[in-house]
């Protein structure tokens, strides 16, 4: 998630910061010699109660554009 994560118009307080949940969806298995590219992106911005929420989402595709795993809506 790095990207994302330092992107400064983004402005997180990582000191604030807590992880609230993860999950993958799993495609095509990687192999020995896969090149495997992870493209990371900012699905949403809330806040709530004073709290702001963002959503992260990654996939990783390998050499031949197959998606390997997908993180949708990470929070």
């Amino acid at each position: 998630m790095g990207p994302p994560i330092f992107d400064p118009e983004i402005e997180l307080n990582f000191a604030m910061m807590v992880h609230g949940g993860q999950e993958f969806v799993w495609g095509a298995p990687v192999v020995a010699g896969d090149e495997i590219t992870t493209t990371a992106s900012v699905k949403d911005i809330s806040e709530s109660d004073g709290r702001g929420y963002y959503v992260f989402e990654s996939e990783s595709v390998n050499q031949r554009a197959i998606r390997c795993a997908t993180e949708p809506g990470q929070t």
